[in-house]
């Protein structure tokens, strides 16, 4: 963002309009990081193969996101070495489609989650 002048007298009327414009260029930079740091697995080999690689997030198909699919993220944490359940996409969560299953426990996927490793 461009370093501005702005006058005493319009500061009430400028400085929202400013921290409206500064909160949408974060938004934008932090939707691209995002978008380009982010890859798709549907299976545990393809999180473990992409991990090694990646340092972003990986989106996959997950049993569920309530206290049934705490053993899952377990399970996944540890075959991972560290890869943590993020969370849904928000405030949209996405569906897993119907053939999918989930990763870890291969009953049928209802959500699509974001993994993760912490470095």
């Amino acid at each position: 963002m461009a370093k501005e002048s702005i006058s005493i007298k319009d500061l009430d009327k400028e400085l929202p309009k400013l921290a409206k414009k500064i909160d949408l260029e974060i938004k934008d930079r932090a939707d691209a990081y995002f978008k380009n740091n982010t890859r798709e697995a549907n299976s545990l080999k393809d999180v473990i193969e992409i991990i090694k690689k990646h340092r972003g997030f990986i989106k996959v198909p997950f049993c569920s996101v309530e206290m049934d699919g705490e053993k899952c993220a377990d399970l996944l944490k540890s075959k991972t070495e560290g890869v943590d359940v993020c969370g849904t996409l928000y405030p949209q969560e996405e569906k897993a489609k119907a053939t999918q299953k989930c990763i870890i426990c291969d009953k049928k996927a209802n959500y699509i989650v974001y993994v993760a490793k912490s470095y």
